[in-house]
């Protein structure tokens, strides 16, 4: 990708993909400080991204658990927090398909997106990562598509969370 051509060029030591985990963390830096950094060494990429759609959770407590270091009031409150905002979003994507402004609802997708993702909200995750990819196309009845999907994703992702309080 670009953004890798960039920062290899920068002389990066490793990459890590958003939600972080810290078993990435630890291998990245367990890497460097064993080899050293030095200009022919290959960076180290670790991508978080799930491939497997089809086992997608509405929400995987664990992982979400794992990153807040097995914290349950600071978990909790993150979720909370995350919750209080999707109405938000949501409706800024609305406004932004009803608009047909597309670069705004790539940039609301895009927040909801990174929102999930760091909330281990997976299927809501992929739903706004496809939101994202329709608005910037843009693709009006893909928008519409996913938009439809949107309020079953966020129903289940608050269950899920809501069940575990």
């Amino acid at each position: 990708s670009t953004e890798k051509s960039r920062a290899e060029a920068l002389g990066i030591s490793g990459w890590l993909s958003k939600p972080v985990h810290k078993q990435h963390v630890e291998q990245v830096l367990s890497r460097i400080l064993q080899d050293g950094v030095s200009d022919d060494v290959e960076p180290i990429i670790i991508s978080s991204d799930k491939k497997d759609e089809s086992t997608l959770l509405a929400w995987d407590r664990a992982d979400m658990a794992e990153r807040m270091l097995d914290d349950d009031v600071f978990l909790m409150n993150i979720c909370d927090l995350f919750l209080k905002n999707v109405p938000q979003w949501q409706s800024n994507i609305q406004v932004a398909y009803s608009n047909r402004d597309a670069e705004e609802g790539a940039i609301q997708a895009h927040a909801l997106k990174g929102a999930a993702a760091n909330a281990s909200a997976q299927q809501l995750h992929v739903v706004a990562k496809s939101l994202e990819s329709a608005f910037r196309a843009p693709n009006w009845e893909r928008v519409e598509r996913y938009l439809k999907q949107l309020p079953e994703v966020i129903r289940a992702t608050e269950e899920a969370m809501r069940a575990h309080q």
